[in-house]
């Protein structure tokens, strides 16, 4: 089994007290703290993957010559199909039940169905649309052999690729 079964597993087998625990939480407000957090997460993945990729080769110039800067998509894809949440749900199912003094820890159900909440979203949601993205952006072959025929080129005009 993978890590990530094992984690809908546990998840799964603590839903029943993640529901109850819920009560003082209505539905509207799950989905809209749900829906921010997921929005939040979807574009930070985004906001960093850029600078992530281009900075590093705007800063070292001998970086740039020995790994070109791939065309916008590439990080795109990658922000898009970047990580599920997880490790984020893992580490929410490791909050402690209670804190120190023998009290629940506060908002603990809330902060679990937030994780799973991501990662529903992240995975289905963007999960079901990649396939549009995919073509929307053009095949990752046609950017891919793109950058093959640049690569192609420095090589025969004698600059190193």
């Amino acid at each position: 089994m993978s890590s990530e079964g094992l984690i809908f597993l546990l998840t799964g087998l603590q839903a029943h007290t993640l529901v109850s625990g819920l009560k003082t939480h209505s539905l509207s407000q799950l989905a809209m703290a749900g829906a921010i957090v997921s929005v939040v997460v979807i574009v930070t993945r985004f906001i960093w993957m850029y600078p992530a990729t281009y900075l590093p080769r705007l800063l070292s110039s001998s970086l740039a010559r020995r790994d070109p800067s791939p065309p916008w998509q590439w990080p795109f894809m990658l922000a898009f199909t970047g990580v599920r949440g997880i490790v984020s749900l893992a580490a929410a199912l490791a909050i402690p039940l209670a804190v120190d003094d023998g009290s629940p820890f506060p908002n603990r159900d809330f902060i679990i169905v937030l994780a799973f909440v991501v990662v529903l979203v992240t995975l289905v949601g963007q999960g079901l649309t990649l396939p549009w993205v995919v073509r929307a952006l053009g095949s990752p072959m046609r950017v891919s052999a793109s950058a093959r025929s640049r690569c192609s080129r420095r090589q025969r005009h004698g600059r190193k690729p």
